[in-house]
């Protein structure tokens, strides 16, 4: 049997093999049963696309697969939410079944002939992996700064008291995944260059904490919104203490995201107490007294 007898026999075997690397695929991968992630239809359309190159590229007609979709399924992975590594595992599935195919195939004389396809899907394995790569991470790294420029908008509304749309503190609270049932408190740091953060890391030092907060950075202040239960507020203090390299003021407790225009007054008072290029983080004096941390 020669490569072209072979590829002949898989082409017309196509069908089938995307029927059955598509129950493959949700068999072996969860989320790709959940049809609010990936529609059956999509992942099926991939599948059969990216199994059709391949067949061509083995059989030398290449040039008649257009590789911008894969570069499109790597977009819309990203936008979908599916992890990068979930991804590229469909791909190789599809791959993998593809050379199990043909192995099983192919007759045991034709040994030179699987070693020539081998060359060639693996390398053309690698070239799709890597612009689904390339496309996935691109679009994912234009999603966090959108998500970002966001709630960065939706953190100023707190801290100006705007009504956006007539959205009130309340659901822009819910729309930056900030906890309603527990206490808040506003941490304002100045920064030490323009625009530069003086807190690098906080919020995901917080959420490794369980700690919920939103950031929003200006020319001048990095500030932030903080839920906390009520055994959170010393760890919150020590995430601070690790991150800043300024000074760093933080408002007293409250419960209402309505009060945090004067929350946000209070840290930046806070902060104000602290001697000029400090490299501290100071509560804003309660009842009895300063109480610097």
């Amino acid at each position: 049997m020669n490569s072209g007898e072979l590829l002949a026999w898989a082409e017309e075997r196509l069908p089938r093999l995307i029927d059955d690397v598509h129950a493959a695929v949700r068999a072996r991968i969860g989320l790709y049963r959940d049809e609010g992630v990936v529609p059956p239809a999509d992942l099926r359309a991939s599948l059969a696309h990216t199994l059709g190159c391949l067949v061509g590229v083995l059989g030398g007609t290449e040039g008649a697969c257009d590789l911008t979709v894969l570069d499109e399924t790597g977009r819309r992975r990203a936008r979908q939410g599916v992890p990068l590594p979930e991804v590229l595992q469909v791909h190789r599935i599809g791959c993998t079944m593809l050379w199990d195919l043909l192995a099983d195939h192919a007759r045991p004389g034709a040994v030179d002939v699987l070693v020539d396809l081998a060359g060639l899907l693996w390398r053309a394995t690698d070239d799709h992996a890597l612009r689904l790569t390339e496309a996935y991470r691109a679009t994912s790294a234009d999603l966090l700064v959108a998500r970002q420029v966001r709630r960065s908008a939706l953190v100023d509304a707190l801290f100006t008291g705007q009504r956006v749309f007539d959205t009130g503190p309340g659901e822009t609270g819910k729309l930056l995944g900030l906890p309603l049932d527990g206490k808040l408190v506003v941490v304002a740091a100045e920064t030490t260059a323009l625009a530069e953060e003086s807190l690098v890391g906080v919020e995901r030092g917080l959420a490794g904490s369980r700690i919920v907060s939103a950031w929003q950075l200006t020319p001048t202040t990095q500030a932030g919104v903080v839920s906390l239960r009520d055994d959170q507020y010393d760890t919150m203090l020590v995430v601070l203490r690790e991150a800043a390299v300024a000074r760093t003021g933080v408002s007293p407790l409250y419960r209402s995201l309505a009060e945090t225009p004067h929350a946000l007054h209070l840290a930046r008072t806070a902060l104000a107490g602290l001697r000029p290029g400090r490299r501290a983080v100071r509560a804003f004096p309660a009842i009895g007294g300063p109480s610097p941390v």
